[in-house]
């Protein structure tokens, strides 16, 4: 498996698991879903894009390694969260923490992503005052079969 293919397989985990999950959205008045992009937020088309809109999750790998020929590969895998609410009872870091739970969740149990999952699962909220803005993350590794080049002559 490529490093690729194991960001798609975490990336489509997770929208399988958060596929009716809905928030507030940012305007305040209606629910929208969650979104999930891989590596990086999409490039602003307007003007008016400026930003992202929460809530949203990013799939990112930040790093991996393969020590030997023969060994499998480790992947580093972050999760990035960003909630909306902006509700007087500040409720949004209580949302940060039910979707990391589902992240955990779906990572631990998911049958395609359990058997490539080693501990610890590693997770974090923000600390800086960033209302109405929630943020929070999540880091696990995964393991891949090692790529080997194919020699014929061996």
């Amino acid at each position: 498996m490529t490093i690729v293919e194991l960001q798609d397989l975490v990336y489509d985990g997770l929208s399988e698991s958060f596929k009716n999950y809905t928030l507030r959205s940012a305007d305040g008045n209606t629910t929208t879903a969650l979104r999930i992009y891989k590596q990086n937020l999409p490039i602003p088309e307007s003007d008016d894009d400026s930003e992202e809109t929460p809530p949203f999750l990013i799939v990112r790998i930040s790093d991996g390694e393969q020590s030997d020929r023969d060994e499998e590969h480790t992947v580093n895998v972050a999760v990035i969260v960003c909630v909306w609410d902006d509700a007087k009872e500040r409720q949004g870091a209580r949302d940060v923490l039910s979707i990391i739970t589902r992240i955990q969740q779906t990572v631990m149990k998911h049958p395609a992503l359990n058997g490539m999952f080693e501990p610890p699962f590693k997770w974090t909220l923000n600390d800086e005052e960033t209302f109405p803005y929630y943020y929070g993350a999540c880091q696990f590794t995964m393991t891949a079969s090692a790529v080997r080049r194919e020699n014929p002559l061996t």
